[in-house]
């Protein structure tokens, strides 16, 4: 179904947080030299081609310039449509919530998009950001960092290294079980059903794309028998300045965001949708 949302996503970040992003986008460009402009781009290029072929991601960032690419680029792509769509949440989806899992974390920018659309400061939640690749975690230390978060990374396969998941949990899945083998996606979902039967909250967030994820359809209906509502959402918002260049570089458009989204349970709007 499509998403119903208490408000309409921002349009653009808010002053204060757009510099933050701004300079957390400048750290991560820092790091990539002495690669140039035109460098990234060939590792954007890659890193979206693979995307339309599904290729395995086992070298998805063998090298540099898909690294720097992921790291800067899809990094503040992933931050602005995490950070969209929960402002338009119920913000009952997220009620209660203590402890962000962030699986399959990558660089943390899903995980830092998500607290800073629902609080900041000393009640922002704290996040267990778990994934497989060293450099992945490495980023999210320096985005969580940046924006002042709290933040413990720890390397882990997943689905086994998934922990339990309880009341006051948010077990956060952003573009992450497209990336998983149908014997995983099998095993997170289950996990996530549990989780959400034990009080935790959910939220996944995954590609418009049909191709990208055939499984959608029976996923949702399965988290949906568990309160959880689905849906998805697009919207226009102002892209950071280097999102911008690169996309017209690239011959890309990223000035329409947008996800399939899974969150919830609702809780006092449980039979409202998204």
């Amino acid at each position: 179904m499509e998403a119903v949302l208490t408000a309409p996503p921002p349009s653009a970040f808010p002053a204060p947080l757009a510099a933050q992003v701004d300079a957390w986008l400048a750290g991560a460009l820092e790091r990539a030299a002495p690669l140039t402009f035109s460098e990234i781009r060939r590792g954007v290029q890659a890193l979206s081609q693979r995307y339309v072929e599904r290729r395995e991601p086992a070298d998805a960032l063998g090298s540099p310039a898909k690294r720097a690419a992921f790291a800067s680029y899809f990094a503040a792509l992933h931050f602005a449509t995490a950070y969209g769509a929960v402002r338009a949440l119920p913000a009952e989806s997220f009620a209660g919530v203590t402890r962000i899992v962030d699986l399959g974390a990558g660089t943390g920018a899903v995980a830092a998009g998500v607290v800073l659309a629902l609080t900041a400061g000393a009640n922002a939640p704290e996040i267990v950001a778990l994934d497989r690749s060293g450099f992945a975690l490495a980023e999210a230390r320096r985005t969580y960092a940046a924006f002042g978060l709290r933040g413990q990374t720890q390397r882990a396969q997943l689905p086994s290294g998934l922990p339990k998941l309880a009341r006051g949990d948010l077990a956060l899945a952003g573009w992450f079980l497209n990336e998983c083998d149908d014997d995983a996606r099998e095993r997170v979902l289950a996990a996530l059903e549990r989780g959400a039967s034990a009080g935790a909250r959910v939220l996944v967030l995954e590609p418009l794309a049909g191709h990208a994820v055939p499984w959608w359809d029976e996923a949702a209906e399965r988290l949906e028998a568990r309160g959880i509502r689905t849906g998805s959402v697009r919207w226009r918002m102002q892209r950071p300045e280097f999102v911008a260049r690169m996309d017209k570089a690239a011959r890309l458009d990223h000035s329409e965001l947008g996800a399939r989204i899974a969150a919830g349970p609702l809780g006092p709007l449980g039979d409202v949708p998204l």
